[in-house]
């Protein structure tokens, strides 16, 4: 009975909540899809090519004047099998625009970024990183970018690699 009282309030709580919001769009945000290039020899024979997933947030705290601070949160993986070759990076990032377009949305922007990178060849250990990189805004959506990431040496290996991606700013 307990049970049956206690589903029935959450289940209530869950509606009337729902009923508030009226747009359930996620702003401050994007989603990158692409793929990493392992610049390291070796771990490049363990891995080959990588695939990308990103999301950024947008952050309201520049310590930059004129820049857009974002934190970014990236997957290099090689398969979803359950395969354990993965980078992951999690940074603190400044965009600088360096050109903008006839266009308000066209624009060209550099970045940069630094914190700490989950590299797992085999074995998962955490250690530095930064990256870097330029993009290209196509509109108020969708975007494109290339970029570097070098990360700290983890058993003899070292994540570094050229990613590219596609991606899509809610």
């Amino acid at each position: 009975m307990k049970r049956s009282a206690l589903t029935l309030i959450s289940m209530a709580l869950v509606a009337v909540s729902t009923a508030q919001v009226k747009d359930l769009t996620p702003t401050n945000m994007s989603l990158r899809l692409g793929g990493g290039y392992v610049l390291d020899g070796t771990a490049r024979d363990a891995t080959g090519t990588m695939y990308l997933i990103g999301l950024d947030f947008n952050s309201g705290t520049s310590f930059i004047k004129g820049s857009e601070p974002f934190v970014s949160l990236e997957y290099f993986g090689k398969g979803i099998k359950g395969r354990s070759t993965y980078i992951l990076p999690i940074m603190f990032n400044q965009r600088f625009v360096m050109s903008q377009g006839d266009d308000a949305f066209a624009r060209t922007y550099f970045y940069g970024g630094i914190g700490a990178v989950n590299v797992n060849f085999g074995t998962s250990k955490w250690t530095l990183g930064a990256r870097a990189g330029v993009g290209r805004d196509f509109g108020p959506h969708i975007f494109a970018e290339a970029g570097l990431l070098i990360t700290g040496e983890v058993d003899g290996l070292n994540g570094n690699n050229l990613g590219f991606s596609i991606g899509y700013r809610f």
